[in-house]
């Protein structure tokens, strides 16, 4: 679905597949909580594998909602080279992901290892619900 704003702004939804290909270009997003019913964005490092999205953090709030199965949500943003702006959401069900588990290792060399070397831990969301638009800005004169 496309949208246009003043002849200059489009808006044009991202099919699951284009979000789920940016959320695995991505290496930092935003991570959306509720603390004691007010809402909090924390920065966080990402890795996606298959369709479970993986975060780093030491903040125990977070890992606090992840132990109580809350609904978390990501938002990440970008622009392209061509000037196009992106914006990303996935909300899921999240859970502490333990990588001494055995059935929970992560690879050598897994990117966020070094995160869990100082004190993070992983939380894992499953890419249940993604949703995301790009936004084509074009003027009729270059903007001042």
């Amino acid at each position: 679905m496309t949208f246009r704003f003043n002849g200059i702004i489009q808006r044009e939804a991202l099919s699951a597949e284009e979000c789920r290909d940016r959320l695995s270009r991505a290496r930092w997003a935003r991570l959306l909580i509720s603390v004691r019913c007010l809402p909090a964005s924390r920065p966080v490092p990402l890795m996606v594998v298959g369709e479970i999205l993986f975060v780093a953090t030491d903040e125990a709030a977070v890992w606090e909602a992840a132990e109580r199965h809350e609904v978390l949500t990501l938002n990440i943003d970008g622009l392209e080279d061509s000037g196009v702006t992106w914006t990303v959401t996935t909300a899921g069900v999240g859970s502490v992901f333990d990588p001494q588990s055995p059935d929970e290792s992560l690879p050598v060399g897994h990117p966020l290892l070094p995160y869990l070397d100082n004190g993070a831990r992983l939380i894992a969301l499953p890419l249940t619900v993604v949703a995301g638009d790009q936004t084509i800005w074009s003027f009729p004169r270059p903007p001042h």
